[in-house]
């Protein structure tokens, strides 16, 4: 089995329990649209826990979430804590994508733009679980609820988390897993872009990057290796300095044999990565 192979070789398992993968007999009742997924995702997760946990001791729930599966993410996390904690001694997170933002004016203001960027980035699903409200960003919140009148819609498109499942959510991860890549510079989109409803349209943001950054084979996808260490100090100062796992970033080429580009691209993140490991001594 892989995970005993790992241990064999003294590589420690991080174990991911669903990254897009739905089984097709829970699409035939819509998947995590389904507030039902939940109860088996729990039961996924118990049968996990029970089996592989003598062995695995860091768990990720899963590898991007929104509502449904930040509800399935912390029952999981209750069910681990409530059930196999004491017993197997390990760690349940959840891992989410997210640039780094920077603005290139000095206007006043700008500060607020690129936090505005970040709620709307890492912020919509870290702050449920890490932020002291236990809730979505108040600003999030609002803009999407006032946006939600002017559509005509009875009640908003993101309802604010219950008292019920806030207190379930709140504090329900042991580490972050950060999924980083790339940055952008951030920029108020007036009138703002997108369909309606939209996630362009509700974020009033539009992006641009730097020309000097180098680009890889993806068009989106440039080495800003400063944006590692900017997005950590971020998730530092906002969540209470919770431990963080980079658990994705690479580089597309070619897919030539002399691999200068992405050996460029890892050894500058490595080296951003130290430098905020430094400065937190």
């Amino acid at each position: 089995m892989m995970i005993d192979k790992l241990i064999e070789n003294n590589i420690e398992p991080m174990v991911t329990m669903f990254h897009y993968d739905m089984p097709e007999e829970l699409t035939k009742f819509g998947g995590f649209t389904n507030d039902i997924v939940i109860k088996y995702f729990r039961y996924y997760a118990d049968f996990l826990f029970k089996t592989f946990g003598d062995r695995v001791k860091k768990w990720i729930t899963l590898n991007l979430c929104m509502d449904n599966t930040l509800k399935a993410h912390a029952s999981a996390y209750r069910l681990y804590k409530a059930k196999y904690s004491n017993l197997q001694n390990g760690k349940v997170g959840v891992t989410i994508s997210s640039r780094f933002y920077y603005t290139n004016t000095k206007n006043v203001g700008s500060e607020n733009i690129v936090d505005r960027a970040m709620q709307y980035s890492l912020g919509w699903l870290a702050h449920p679980i890490f932020g002291e409200s236990g809730n979505y960003p108040y600003t999030i919140i609002e803009d999407i609820t006032s946006n939600s009148m002017k559509e005509g819609l009875a009640w908003s498109r993101l309802r604010p988390l219950s008292l019920h499942w806030s207190k379930i959510i709140k504090g329900s991860a042991d580490f972050l897993g950060l999924n980083y890549y790339s940055s952008r510079f951030v920029h108020m989109a007036d009138p703002p872009g997108g369909e309606i409803p939209s996630w362009e349209h509700d974020s009033r943001l539009k992006y641009s990057v730097d020309k000097r950054w180098k680009r890889a084979k993806s068009d989106w996808l440039y080495c800003v290796p400063r944006g590692l260490e900017d997005i950590l100090k971020w998730i530092r100062d906002n969540y209470n300095n919770v431990e963080v796992y980079v658990t994705e970033n690479g580089w597309s080429d070619d897919g030539e044999l002399d691999d200068t580009g992405r050996i460029d691209y890892l050894k500058r993140k490595v080296r951003s990565l130290l430098r905020e490991h430094d400065k937190q001594r």
